[in-house]
């Protein structure tokens, strides 16, 4: 005679992503833990499939994948990728794209990059926003956007075939 007498889930303490899934088993004979990984019980992340099945609710719902990324369903029917993280005690949202431009590969890929930052002790969130705002002065700094800002105050009041020829 088999039976299952408890069943119990437990989270692993060092990741947020490994579940273990316990069921006490007893026989006849024999009393003894069955364990049960992430694969076995269906918790390994989401897979293409499901995120196609995803539809709009009432409310907005997430649909996880581990290590704090999950697909965000918004209820127009958009669908975002985030990422949950804690840095400096506080936690963080960062927005990784919109799903049908961004797919489950390039998400994790994202995912896993702004992981690497987290563990050597950078913000990711500060470190993409720093990188923009560099990208933006570069650019505005340049020769040609200063030389046509010049040229758009200068002209004012000056005949266009003085402008040409400038």
């Amino acid at each position: 005679m088999l039976g299952v007498t408890t069943f119990c889930v437990q989270m692993h303490p060092g990741a947020a992503a490994f579940w273990r899934v316990y069921f006490w088993v007893y026989s006849v004979f024999d009393v003894g833990v069955l364990f049960l990984d992430e694969e076995e019980w269906g918790m390994a992340g989401l897979t293409d499939t499901e995120i196609k099945r995803a539809k709009a609710a009432e409310k907005a719902y997430s649909l996880g994948d581990g290590g704090g990324l999950y697909l965000w369903v918004k209820p127009t029917g958009g669908k975002l990728w985030r990422w949950s993280y804690r840095y400096e005690g506080k936690e963080k949202l960062m927005s990784l794209g919109k799903y049908p431009d961004v797919p489950l590969a390039l998400a994790r890929e994202r995912h896993t990059e702004a992981r690497k930052l987290l563990a050597t002790g950078v913000d990711p969130m500060a470190q993409r926003k720093a990188e923009k705002t560099a990208e933006k002065a570069a650019v505005e700094n340049s020769f040609q956007s200063v030389a046509a800002q010049w040229l758009a105050h200068w002209q004012v009041g000056k005949s266009p075939r003085h402008v040409e020829y400038i």
